[in-house]
């Protein structure tokens, strides 16, 4: 569970992070299980710019969370969009346990190879 604390300051530097870049940024979730969905809104930028304004929040986003306590994904799961990040919120061998679990339950890697981490 995230701290207390931890919604307020997340939104208010969310949007601030969003207005510096230029993106225009939405907010919904499930306060009770501390989950919240930050979103992202594209508006007319060209593919090009839309790209690097979403990589350049999210670098800054993502360390944002793991200051604050919290994780990458709740529901969703990593899959392929969050897992650059991974290491913002977990260490070298923390991951080194997940591929270790990953390989032992999967050894072919058939299930969503290349979801998470790559092995």
């Amino acid at each position: 569970m995230v701290p207390a604390n931890y919604f307020t300051p997340l939104v208010a530097k969310a949007k601030e992070i969003g207005r510096e870049l230029d993106i225009e940024t939405a907010f919904f979730g499930h306060a009770g299980d501390g989950n919240i969905h930050i979103c992202v809104i594209r508006e007319d930028q060209s593919d090009e710019e839309w790209e690097q304004a979403k990589a350049d929040y999210e670098a800054r986003i993502y360390p944002l969370i793991s200051d604050l306590g919290g994780l990458p994904s709740a529901e969703y799961g990593i899959g392929l969009e969050k897992k650059e990040h991974l290491g913002d919120f977990f260490s070298e061998d923390d991951i080194d346990v997940f591929r270790a679990i990953k390989r032992a339950l999967d050894p072919n890697n058939t299930l969503n190879p290349g979801k998470i981490f790559d092995l």
